[in-house]
């Protein structure tokens, strides 16, 4: 029996084919497709490659996601969407981390993992614990302005395609002079907004958990690919000194009346993924990920996520998580490590 091989290694590979779902953001779907550069806004703030010239196309990779859902979980749960793009430049990868709301629960990063786990299970029965969840917006009244938000129509967009996104951090953007002005980015759905009554998203939780994810699916099987116009907002350092409150506070958002979206692209979906664990699940996601032009600020949130975000994928993914294609950077910088795979750069000296 034990001689074998073949089943053995079938065996052997069936019981760790497994990976680690992510810890928040478990339930999730993707898609790829292009970001196409229709203004030159951006250009006088930016050196950043994909707004060169007007026109030009960089191609993206897309996962749209609830927050506290695990593996398996509703789309139609009432819960914050994410959208992680990364852009595939002919420089490193960049991400842009977008919301379907402008704010955030928290400020202060230590308090991620402890909002984070008001919305696991109960230690003893295994439950979701409503109790701890709102003892932590009663204790914590930053994030009223969010929960608002949360337990509007909001909270139960119809799919990934009908929402909107912001980027909630505000980032930097650096010109050729090295002088820099704040950004926030804003994607307006040009399926327009639409969103369930709680009736309804309870309903369709029974009848298709997975609608959202079937949505997109079939909008781009069928050649209805779904977009957004892209904006970005822009504050100098010496308007953001004297703005109403502190441009680095991720529960605050930049009111459209006091700080004027201008347009800036417009990202498209236009190709279902082959496979969907090589293109999606496997995809790792940082803010991390700059470019010349493209910086994070002294936003604390966003400055514990360029930490968390790629350490959490060395966890779930491995230390050389880069060299899975979907991943991938053009120009990479890290060398050896447990599979290495694609010739460890080489004869490129390892400084």
């Amino acid at each position: 029996l034990f001689e074998q091989e073949q089943m053995n290694d079938l065996l052997a590979h069936f019981v760790r084919e497994r990976i680690p779902d992510r810890i928040v953001h478990a339930k999730g779907s993707g898609a790829h497709g292009t970001f196409t550069c229709t203004t030159d806004y951006a250009k006088q703030f930016t050196t950043m490659d994909v707004f060169s010239q007007i026109g030009k196309k960089t191609p993206i990779s897309a996962r749209f996601s609830t927050v506290g859902g695990e593996s398996g979980s509703s789309d139609q749960a009432r819960d914050p969407r994410f959208v992680n793009i990364n852009y595939v430049a002919s420089m490193p990868i960049i991400l842009w981390i977008l919301n379907n709301t402008p704010i955030f629960f928290i400020r202060d990063p230590v308090k991620f993992p402890i909002f984070l786990h008001t919305q696991k299970r109960n230690p003893q029965t295994n439950l979701k614990d409503p109790n701890l969840f709102w003892d932590y917006l009663g204790a914590n009244h930053e994030a009223v302005g969010q929960f608002l938000r949360l337990f509007s129509d909001l909270g139960t967009p119809k799919g990934f395609t009908q929402m909107d996104a912001w980027s909630g951090h505000s980032y930097r953007w650096i010109n050729q002079d090295g002088s820099f002005v704040y950004v926030k980015i804003y994607a307006k759905s040009n399926q327009g907004i639409h969103n369930f009554t709680s009736a309804e998203a309870e309903n369709l939780t029974t009848q298709n958990p997975d609608w959202a994810t079937e949505d997109l699916f079939k909008r781009i099987e069928t050649g209805n690919f779904p977009s957004w116009t892209m904006y970005a907002q822009v504050l100098t350092p010496e308007e953001a000194e004297s703005f109403k409150y502190n441009v680095l506070d991720l529960t605050k958002d930049w009111p459209f009346d006091l700080v004027e979206p201008k347009e800036i692209g417009k990202f498209e979906l236009n190709q279902n993924p082959l496979n969907y664990f090589a293109e999606v699940e496997q995809a790792a996601y940082s803010p991390s990920n700059t470019v010349e032009g493209w910086r994070a600020s002294a936003d604390p949130v966003l400055q514990q996520r360029l930490i968390s975000y790629p350490d959490a994928s060395r966890y779930r993914l491995g230390p050389n998580f880069e060299q899975i294609p979907v991943n991938c950077p053009m120009n990479p910088i890290c060398k050896s490590g447990p599979m290495s795979v694609l010739g460890n750069q080489g004869n490129r000296v390892n400084y």
